[in-house]
């Protein structure tokens, strides 16, 4: 008696799809950047507030005392701690973007709790030395708007395309219909709703540091910013980076993004919500 052949799993294609995900996000960031800097040149008040999104090298060394900025940063310095803080001057050199200089007082402090911990205060400088406070409320705006537009970026380039360049590279591409007979090309419209359906879990966090951002105090001077830091509870920073940043991010990444490649194939959570699949290319 003759036995039905059992049908092909269809391909995982996890690497690939991880690959062009990595290759992807690089263009994207280079393209920020190069965008980042424009928006410099034509706005120069925006300088000392806006940052390269990635490509950027931070250089340290310790500082003389008898700097004004240092000075002043003793001044302010409080510890429980007798150990005399470090003074640090950093340079940040970003790609294509203008070198920043930023003076640093950091040391050791305790708890309420008795729990030792690292303090800092950290002041970007001017040209001529003097400290400047710009908005960081600006530069969680770009930020946000660089996690907003990724999707956009991804699906413009499969409409546009038939692929982004990582999935082109990687020889896959997104198609509709059927799992196993999958090959037209999506519409606009899934195309789109497929990317930021991928990515909702980063554009909710983009949008919640801007409000966090928006509610957050800019200090003006160096008396300002160590006062916030005072007033500032550290058991509950740790609290928060923990279990906000530690844990939430694991759930969602493993429960969105993990968990579906090991029970489904070429479909995601997303993929099924919209009748789309990753294939290989012929």
């Amino acid at each position: 008696m003759t036995q039905a052949a059992t049908p092909a799993r269809h391909p995982r294609l996890f690497w690939r799809r991880f690959a062009a995900l990595i290759v992807d996000g690089f263009l994207f960031l280079l393209l920020a950047s190069l965008v980042t800097a424009a928006v410099t040149l034509a706005v120069p008040s925006l300088r000392p507030a806006l940052s390269a999104p990635v490509f950027s090298l931070k250089s340290c060394e310790p500082a003389e005392t008898d700097i004004a900025v240092f000075r002043e940063l003793e001044s302010v310095w409080t510890s429980s701690v007798d150990d005399p803080p470090a003074l640090v001057l950093c340079t940040i050199d970003g790609l294509f973007m203008q070198q920043k200089r930023v003076a640093l007082i950091a040391g050791e402090d305790t708890m309420a709790s008795g729990q030792p911990y690292i303090k800092s205060i950290a002041v970007q400088l001017d040209a001529d030395g003097n400290p400047i406070f710009p908005s960081p409320l600006i530069e969680k705006v770009v930020s946000a708007a660089e996690m907003l537009l990724f999707p956009l970026a991804l699906a413009l380039a499969g409409i546009l395309f038939g692929a982004t360049p990582g999935k082109r590279l990687m020889r896959i591409l997104v198609a509709e219909g059927p799992l196993r007979t999958a090959s037209s090309a999506p519409s606009e419209k899934t195309a789109i709703m497929r990317e930021y359906l991928k990515f909702w879990p980063v554009c909710i966090f983009a949008i919640l540091s801007v409000v966090l951002a928006a509610q957050m105090p800019n200090p003006t001077s160096i008396a300002e910013a160590a006062s916030m830091l005072e007033s500032f509870d550290p058991d509950l920073r740790i609290l928060t980076h923990t279990f906000v940043l530690g844990g939430t991010t694991l759930l969602l990444l493993f429960g969105w993004w993990i968990w579906p490649f090991m029970i489904w194939r070429s479909r995601t959570w997303y993929d099924a919500f919209l009748g789309t699949a990753v294939i290989m290319r012929d």
